[in-house]
């Protein structure tokens, strides 16, 4: 990585990459028969942290607050990965690398809209999860 004040990786190529990993969701869907409701609940604590999070980011990014915003992008990345969102984890990594060096404004700025798109996506690919699931409660959970 380039260390020069304002440079950063090029962001990371999701060619290939899929929203969702399905193996993933279906071990989450056997864990329904446990707990039902779970992918919901799963889904919509994740989507509210998220949301959390991304106001808490546009804070420090303005302040320089480089490892506050490593750990939030780390948490995010972790978040991702337990529910298969393989191309939003992606993206986080790639924000937690940034927030590691000394990237300027444009790099959070970039990162961060793609972030918020992928999680636009995401957010439809786990919707049709839920309605695949057939599951109300699972439905209400997420709102």
């Amino acid at each position: 990585m380039n260390s020069e004040h304002g440079a950063a990786p090029a962001l990371p190529s999701l060619d290939g990459l899929p929203v969702l990993d399905q193996s993933m969701i279906d071990q989450l869907r056997q864990l329904e028969s446990i707990r039902p409701g779970l992918l919901g609940h799963l889904f919509g604590v994740f989507e509210r942290s998220v949301d959390s999070l991304f106001a808490e980011l546009e804070h420090q990014s303005r302040g320089g607050m480089h490892n506050e915003l490593r750990i939030a992008f780390h948490s995010l990345k972790g978040s991702a990965a337990s529910l298969g969102a393989r191309r939003f984890c992606r993206v986080a990594e790639h924000a937690e690398l940034i927030a590691s060096g000394e990237a300027g404004e444009q790099a959070y700025t970039q990162v961060s809209e793609l972030m918020r798109d992928e999680f636009n996506t995401l957010k439809a690919a786990l919707a049709a999860q839920l309605a695949r699931s057939g599951d109300q409660a699972a439905k209400e959970a997420s709102r």
